[in-house]
């Protein structure tokens, strides 16, 4: 029987099982500190994103994410009924909300910045910045043949 390290090796050369699985680690990380703050994994995208742009859609969250629109529904439900979110019609078009981060929720960032900045850190331990920058653009180039693909089908 092959070791779990050969195993390994031979599933690194797959791109798509390295993403997943590298993915799921960070999640588990990730999901540990969320559930030490009351929060979901769900919230956890619409979090960051809306910390960058306050306002938006639920139609541009989706955007962003790749959530369904009943999935993100469900996220943003329980992030309204946690106090994290208001949601405002928008004049023009009664069927597009936009969601603004409640001063909860503002509250919360900077605590989850430096949670990101030392997830970071420790992630990218013994990677240099060139490293770093080229996992960036190839990560951006594969998310970008993904969109690709998923709009011929």
């Amino acid at each position: 029987m092959r070791s779990q390290k050969d195993i390994e090796n031979e599933l690194d050369e797959s791109v798509g099982f390295m993403l997943n699985i590298t993915t799921r680690r960070l999640r588990k990380i990730l999901q540990r500190k969320l559930n030490e703050e009351g929060l979901d994994y769900g919230s956890w995208f619409f979090l960051r994103i809306l910390w960058v742009e306050d306002g938006l859609t639920q139609a541009q969250l989706c955007a962003f994410t790749g959530f369904s629109q009943p999935t993100a529904a469900i996220a943003l439900r329980k992030m309204r009924q946690a106090g994290l979110i208001n949601v405002t019609s928008d004049p023009n078009d009664r069927r597009a909300g936009h969601v603004h981060l409640t001063s909860k929720a503002k509250r919360m960032q900077p605590h989850f910045a430096k949670f990101v900045a030392e997830t970071r850190t420790r992630i990218t331990r013994g990677i240099s910045e060139s490293e770093i920058r080229l996992v960036k653009t190839v990560m951006r180039k594969i998310r970008e043949n993904c969109e690709d693909w998923s709009r011929e089908s």
